[in-house]
């Protein structure tokens, strides 16, 4: 696979994370100039300004970031997740709802958008909520219920302003944690393996005896694997300097996987069987967990693992001695 290629997933991710320390660039305010979104219209709330130092990464185990009640669940793809990756896991989960739903809003089918928009409030806000107040961010439970709200009523414009203003938010959760670990591939890969993991038990559930039996199963599916893109878009610039091979054979494997998903509205006959999409995703997840263990020598708990010898809350928990702090 070209360079080139390799370029165009570098642009796809850029979105993506936007954390940094000092003056951070605005994402969602640039994806908004191109809808021709006016800043000002994005709703009551101040923007949330993520904080400058990495203070807000040390947490108390207690306070449920996300796993048990979070989608995926404490058995699911999050399992293996610690509390900080397993917080951006949820709400990369969110964004893929909310990306899905923009498809089918952009596609002049709201009621369709709307039970997408749903699922964030009803299916993953309530697992998060005390995780984002206890990392600074400004709950946003509110904008999600008028995104409903607006989309459900029929109005476009409104519901546009909506969704761009909850995206606000869910990038400064995203935002909240500290690039420190975000920017490490061995930190942020076992996140994209997880929404991998979650888009095929989602397509799974969407697929029976070779024909699409839940189309909104199929369309959160499609979002989760598409947030998973542009994360491992954002991390291709590290990949790319330790192992260009690799990286493009992870491209090249994670392009076959998103062909089971070629538009958000599928054909009754899908693209590909369940037992083709979690083949595709187990080459996926297999040429992204050798990025980890060769390239970087940690598990999937990130460099050293969030809890390290002894687990978290224990020796070498977090902010210890081989914990999230490294």
């Amino acid at each position: 696979m070209s360079n080139n290629r390799t370029k165009l997933w570098v642009g796809l991710g850029a979105f993506v994370f936007a954390a940094g320390a000092g003056t951070q660039a605005d994402p969602v305010k640039d994806a908004e100039a191109a809808a021709g979104v006016a800043g000002g219209e994005r709703g009551a709330h101040a923007p949330y300004t993520p904080p400058k130092t990495a203070t807000a990464i040390q947490l108390a185990a207690a306070g449920g970031e996300g796993g048990e009640g979070g989608e995926g669940g404490e058995a699911g793809p999050a399992a293996g997740l610690s509390d900080s990756q397993n917080f951006l896991f949820q709400l990369a989960m969110m964004k893929g709802h909310l990306r899905a739903g923009h498809e089918l809003l952009e596609a002049d089918k709201p009621k369709d958008a709307m039970v997408h928009f749903k699922h964030p409030v009803e299916e993953i806000y309530g697992g998060i909520e005390g995780a984002l107040k206890q990392r600074g961010v400004e709950g946003f439970k509110d904008d999600l219920e008028t995104l409903v709200a607006a989309t459900e009523a029929g109005d476009h414009e409104k519901a546009e302003h909506a969704y761009y203003h909850v995206l606000e938010y869910v990038n400064a959760g995203l935002n909240a944690v500290s690039p420190e670990y975000t920017t490490k591939p061995s930190f942020m890969l076992p996140v994209v393996t997880a929404l991998v993991q979650q888009a095929a038990a989602e397509y799974d559930a969407a697929v029976k005896d070779g024909q699409m039996v839940n189309v909104a199963e199929y369309q959160d599916s499609r979002g989760f694997v598409w947030v998973g893109r542009d994360i491992l878009g954002s991390l291709s610039s590290s990949l790319y300097s330790r192992d260009a091979a690799d990286l493009n054979d992870a491209i090249a494997d994670y392009e076959a996987l998103m062909a089971a998903w070629p538009a958000i509205t599928p054909d009754f006959e899908p693209k590909m069987s369940p037992g083709e999409v979690k083949a595709a995703a187990s080459k996926v997840e297999l040429e992204l967990s050798g990025f980890i263990t060769r390239d970087y020598g940690a598990s999937a708990g990130g460099e050293g693992g969030e809890g390290g010898e002894g687990g978290e809350g224990g020796e070498g928990g977090e902010g210890g001695e081989g914990g999230e702090t490294g």
